[in-house]
């Protein structure tokens, strides 16, 4: 139960950032859009050229350590 002191706005968007708006059913698409990419050639040579991934460092530094260089 809501207290009796609260009251009840309307939602409303603050921003304008909107959908943009359904096509009408007389709309036609635009027929014979064609590309000249070759898609899987385009991701083969991005994938070729780009630098591998390195595994993360997992050894620990000693010579970081508080203790390094003190007589145990």
């Amino acid at each position: 139960m809501l207290p009796e002191a609260t009251t009840l706005k309307k939602f409303t968007y603050t921003d304008e950032i909107k959908r943009p708006a359904v096509p009408k059913k007389d709309e036609k698409p635009i027929m014979g859009l064609v590309s000249d990419k070759n898609y899987i050639v385009a991701n083969a040579v991005e994938n070729i050229l780009a630098a591998p991934k390195l595994p993360p460092n997992n050894d620990r530094d000693y010579l970081k350590k508080k203790n390094f260089g003190k007589v145990p």
